[in-house]
């Protein structure tokens, strides 16, 4: 759930660079990397790749399905890349057959461990009619909700952009002006 800012910051270079031969590979290296230091297990590894290449490739303007299609390609290339794999394909095929249904969520798990905090996130973002949508589908379960949303928010925030966030969830939102102030 936090490897938003890897994402971010790659998709700021590739902007600058326009360089995009090894993109993904570098992308997914630097949030499984980063993610071992907490997460040893492949599978947990292996999904904060996948997350970080898909908010990458969404900032990029990729939509959600091909950077889905592409990040997957990347995992292939990982030893012990078969569970978070499945996790990620029963999400897809969930998230056409059965969109926005509780009980296709609680199929994919309760989020504690990576690949189905990855996997339900993904489900809420792909079936989600909106922003407000996918976040409430996402943080409405027994399980780790808190990743679940982090997930599936900073999904759609990188398809959608700040402006599908409700004004009224950003009316309330404890330093805002600093969250929103310009870089210097």
């Amino acid at each position: 759930m936090r490897m938003a800012p890897v994402g971010m910051y790659f998709a700021a270079s590739h902007n600058r660079e326009r360089n995009s031969d090894h993109f993904p590979s570098n992308v997914f290296t630097t949030g499984s990397e980063l993610a071992a230091i907490t997460h040893g297990h492949p599978s947990g590894c292996l999904s904060a790749g996948v997350l970080a290449v898909i908010v990458s490739l969404l900032l990029v303007g990729t939509s959600l399905p091909d950077a889905i299609h592409l990040a997957k390609e990347e995992l292939r290339n990982h030893p012990s890349h078969k569970e978070t794999l499945s996790a990620i394909e029963k999400s897809e095929s969930l998230a056409k057959s059965r969109p926005r249904e509780r009980l296709a969520l609680r199929e994919l798990g309760k989020g504690f461990v990576a690949e189905e905090a990855l996997s339900m996130g993904l489900y809420c973002a792909l079936g989600a009619k909106d922003f407000e949508d996918g976040i409430i589908l996402a943080v409405n379960h027994s399980g780790d909700s808190d990743s679940t949303g982090s997930i599936t928010g900073n999904l759609l925030g990188a398809a959608a952009g700040v402006e599908a966030i409700p004004d009224r969830w950003l009316a309330h939102l404890e330093l805002r002006s600093t969250i929103e102030s310009p870089r210097r």
